[in-house]
């Protein structure tokens, strides 16, 4: 987990945003953690295995008193179809039963269009009609879910370890940031990943930007 108040930086660092899982996991990876800020304090929600659901995914929630964290987790999922996991949404009506779920909703931009991040490493605008208005290309593919700030700022981390900050239409970068220092930043497999920023970055009413990416370790 990192905070700034400026893209420039400094960067502050917190360590490891979960002090652990909650118990509805068997443990595993962690995909697409998210934090927010809300009057009752700080969360995090994030996917991992869920039990009884042979390695599919649901999401849970944590809590902490500072963005930085660390994140206690909840012992019951939020969102997750396998009811003895008593989750406060177990996606009635649901096609497939036995599927997990990975990410929350994708917000709306300042004009009411869908912003929404994809796995062939670009983030596209949707005006309500359906139309494309426009796509913006990052390095690696895209797991993260965007965010937008006051001023009309889209902000979106790509498996290319880079934090962007777009803006206009057309969409022009404003800066991009690279989180972490690992050495393989594009492709497959661990040494990829070790510093994808896989979460959706989190801009607080102060302008602080928070997020949670993942950090190669020795």
């Amino acid at each position: 987990m990192v905070l700034s108040d400026t893209a420039a930086g400094p960067w502050e660092s917190g360590g490891p945003a979960l002090s652990g899982l909650g118990s509805w996991s068997p443990g595993g990876g962690v995909w697409a953690p998210d934090a927010w800020k809300t009057p009752a304090g700080w969360v995090l929600y994030y996917s991992a295995p869920a039990n009884g659901m042979h390695g599919q995914r649901c999401i849970g929630v944590a809590t902490a008193d500072s963005a930085l964290g660390p994140y206690t987790p909840s012992d019951t999922p939020l969102v997750c179809p396998n009811r003895q996991l008593d989750a406060d949404d177990p996606v009635p009506g649901r096609p497939v039963e036995s599927a997990g779920v990975i990410d929350l909703p994708d917000p709306p931009a300042s004009d009411g269009s869908v912003l929404v991040g994809s796995q062939d490493g670009k983030l596209y605008n949707v005006a309500r009609d359906g139309t494309l208005r426009w796509s913006y290309a990052t390095g690696d593919i895209i797991f993260s879910s965007p965010a937008v700030a006051h001023d009309g700022t889209i902000y979106i981390g790509s498996d290319d370890d880079h934090l962007y900050a777009v803006s206009g239409n057309p969409v022009k970068p404003r800066w991009i940031v690279q989180m972490g220092s690992c050495p393989q930043r594009v492709g497959i497999g661990p040494e990829a990943s070790r510093c994808d920023v896989d979460a959706g970055p989190t801009v607080g009413p102060d302008g602080v930007i928070v997020l949670v990416y993942e950090r190669a370790r020795d």
